[in-house]
């Protein structure tokens, strides 16, 4: 019973598995940019939680390029998701470097 428990326990995804599963589907639905771009803020969260910094570097950069124009200037239309992105980019460099 105690192997066939472990079992089940390995076999579950882990919530970083669980976040890139949520945040492909959303990104391919064109109508939920602001549910994919708050998962991933959650996600770049759980990674600073987990001090994961190469993997929580891709999704700053990618939550910075969703904000940009196509000549790669900030967007000034979506200045609330400006805010979030250099929040949790204060927040890496707080852990990196104290403040």
């Amino acid at each position: 019973m105690c192997i066939s428990l472990a079992l089940t326990i390995r076999d579950r995804p882990t919530p970083f598995q669980v976040y890139e599963i949520t945040l492909t589907t959303l990104k391919q639905s064109a109508n939920n940019e602001r549910l994919w771009f708050n998962t991933y803020v959650k996600y770049g969260k759980a990674c600073l939680n987990s001090k994961d910094f190469s993997q929580l570097s891709r999704v700053v950069d990618e939550l910075h390029r969703s904000c940009q124009l196509p000549d790669g200037s900030d967007d000034p239309t979506k200045g609330t998701y400006l805010l979030e992105v250099y929040a949790l980019e204060i927040q890496v460099r707080c852990a990196l470097w104290p403040c």
